[in-house]
């Protein structure tokens, strides 16, 4: 099973100097991916509550949020081996052309090792903000995709739909392998269905190891049924809470793919994933108590070897 760890992105924790630390440490201990996620602000009055959930406040961390390419680019320089990915990118704020320029540029930067994972998000305000419905979300990342796999494809490229269109024109760069993953982070049942259709790898929350693993099963028989493709991979992102029992901070406390203790009860939790069959994991530290210092992030890059032995 692989392994991947969400970077220092959000809160006082993402500097300069903790970043660079973080990811050469992981990619030194053969951590096989970092992640970093979006959100465009963090709003004072906001329309839509954390995560969706009515009422729910916006955690403060989200004060301090950096751009996930940028970061992604820096840490390409940093690094050698890990591949490195968003966790989630949401299609909806950007346009496709932009995005695949994006993605393909972090890819060259590091010799052939973005993924890229989209999202449709759930944070009105922010829709509002790039004048987007809100309710064509879904619709819109259907045409993203395919607009963004056509943009890594030979030129000339061009692309017509309702929601997306790109003349005909060259775009470049190209990904150095030829095509990316696409990890699909859709959630609802027309979501899994777009997986099934056009992603490489469904990345689920909130979801037990066994509940993910099968739920992939249906997923996969629907890929192979109504579209002829051949197996996908999962890979589970979940947020962990080293020494802190199931307590993360703020709102994130009310989801179920929460992962704390001890960093030994932690690499159980990742062998009983790799057991259940997950593909990938991916462990999202930022809203666990603690995480605003960097010495939460030292001590975390030296337990790394122990939970990646875990997986793999």
């Amino acid at each position: 099973m692989k392994i991947g760890v969400c970077l220092p992105q959000l809160g006082p924790a993402a500097q300069t100097d903790n970043i660079r630390s973080f990811a050469r440490t992981a990619d030194t201990a053969g951590i096989d991916a970092l992640w970093v996620e979006e959100h465009l602000f963090r709003p004072i009055h906001p329309i839509t509550g954390f995560g969706g959930v009515a009422g729910a406040p916006w955690p403060e961390k989200h004060s301090m949020s950096l751009s996930p390419f940028a970061v992604l680019a820096f840490v390409a320089a940093q690094t050698e081996q890990c591949r490195l990915g968003t966790s989630i990118i949401v299609a909806g704020y950007h346009a496709p052309l932009m995005l695949a320029k994006e993605a393909a540029t972090v890819d060259l930067l590091s010799n052939g090792r973005m993924n890229l994972g989209l999202g449709v998000g759930w944070c009105a305000d922010e829709y509002e903000l790039v004048a987007r419905a809100f309710a064509e979300r879904g619709a819109f990342a259907d045409e993203a995709i395919q607009a963004i796999r056509a943009c890594w494809g030979p030129n000339p490229v061009e692309f017509s739909g309702k929601h997306v269109t790109i003349p005909l024109c060259e775009t470049s760069p190209k990904p150095v392998h030829g095509r990316l993953p696409i990890h699909g982070g859709f959630m609802t049942g027309a979501g899994r269905r777009r997986v099934a259709r056009w992603c490489d790898s469904w990345q689920p929350f909130g979801l037990e190891a066994r509940e993910a693993r099968e739920a992939m099963s249906t997923l996969n028989q629907l890929a192979w049924d109504d579209y002829g493709r051949p197996p996908l991979e999962v890979a589970l992102r979940v947020l962990i809470s080293p020494g802190a029992g199931r307590d993360v901070a703020g709102p994130m406390q009310r989801s179920t793919g929460v992962w704390g203790g001890d960093f030994g009860t932690l690499a159980d939790r990742v062998t009983d994933a790799r057991s259940c069959g997950i593909d990938e994991l991916i462990m999202d530290p930022n809203f666990a108590p603690g995480s605003d210092e960097t010495d939460f992030w030292s001590e975390l890059a030296g337990q790394l070897p122990e939970l990646i032995a875990a997986a793999h």
